[in-house]
């Protein structure tokens, strides 16, 4: 088990597509779904390492983003959503449903210049549509703190926004316009934002556990199959090491011995058999074709109607 720090993998990434000088600090701003942090590092490669205090807090959040365009709808239909009743169940399923929607246009918005929230609960079922404008308005004073924190993390250091290589915004709702926008305008220098923020850290987890597993060999070759290697990484704010448990080496699966499968016998066909069996069939459609026919023949000399029995008596 490899445990690395977020803030570090986060960078660990970056400095994997991006070239980042020896010594060079690179400020980064994680703002998750429970949580915001704030983390100032230092190039040493092949790793990074914490400078200051890394602040981090439960404020700003994407939940706290969610509570608000929650509130934005229940501002609109009011008077349906208070009628629900918390202790029913079909209106606290409602009002869960309701507040999904909620985070689903959220994250919709952070890439999209509208979303659709759909509004279903009793007596109520709508579409209320929800601009990135507005959204922007409702978010705006939860994301300029975004940063405010990043400074305050920087004073910790000692370090001036002109000193940073490079400032990586990570997170899914960092996707937002208006929080480049923010950061860029205080730090007065152009944040990066990756097309998939909420996966950087991930990737930089991933970048850390190949240089474990395979430490001399070259970059280029740094890429071990699935079949390979197996890995599991945890990765959490606050921690400045890395702890290694080494595990027993997987070893390959031992090849199955060949399945021996007996061949079956099959009885070869009775040509005989089928001979007369073909031939009684052609007997019985002869008897019935010989049938028809002189029955036809007989109600024919009947005047064209069959004699019944009470007409046999009668004559």
């Amino acid at each position: 088990v490899i445990l690395i720090p977020e803030p570090v993998a986060v960078a660990l990434d970056y400095a994997g597509r991006q070239q980042v000088p020896e010594q060079g600090a690179v400020a980064v701003a994680n703002l998750g779904g429970t949580g915001f942090d704030a983390t100032l590092l230092r190039r040493r490669a092949p790793g990074f390492e914490v400078l200051g205090s890394p602040l981090d807090g439960t404020h700003p959040s994407g939940q706290d983003l969610d509570d608000e365009v929650f509130a934005h709808v229940r501002e609109v239909f009011g008077e349906q959503v208070d009628a629900l009743d918390p202790t029913d169940r079909t209106h606290r399923a409602a009002l869960a449903g309701l507040r999904a929607e909620c985070a689903r246009a959220r994250e919709a918005l952070s890439y999209h210049p509208g979303a659709t929230v759909r509004v279903d609960v009793p007596q109520l079922r709508t579409d209320f549509a929800l601009s990135r404008s507005r959204y922007e308005q409702l978010a705006r004073p939860h994301l300029e703190r975004v940063p405010e924190l990043l400074v305050q993390a920087l004073q910790t250091a000692g370090t001036a926004p002109d000193d940073l290589s490079a400032v990586v915004l990570a997170g899914g709702t960092m996707r937002t316009p208006l929080v480049k926008q923010l950061v860029g305008e205080r730090l007065e220098t152009a944040p990066q934002v990756d097309a998939a923020p909420e996966l950087v850290a991930a990737r930089g987890a991933a970048a850390s556990a190949i240089s474990v597993l395979s430490p001399d060999q070259a970059p280029q070759q740094q890429t071990p199959s699935v079949a390979e290697t197996s890995v599991l990484m945890q990765v959490g704010p606050g921690s400045d090491r890395i702890d290694v448990v080494e595990s027993a080496p997987q070893r390959e699966a031992e090849p199955r011995p060949p399945v021996q499968v007996e061949p079956m016998y099959l009885e070869p066909p009775d040509e005989d058999r089928q001979r007369l069996f073909k031939i009684l069939k052609l007997s019985v459609a002869a008897l019935l074709i010989i049938g028809g026919v002189v029955l036809t023949v007989v109600q024919g000399f009947g005047g064209g109607h069959p004699m019944t029995p009470s007409t046999s008596q009668h004559r």
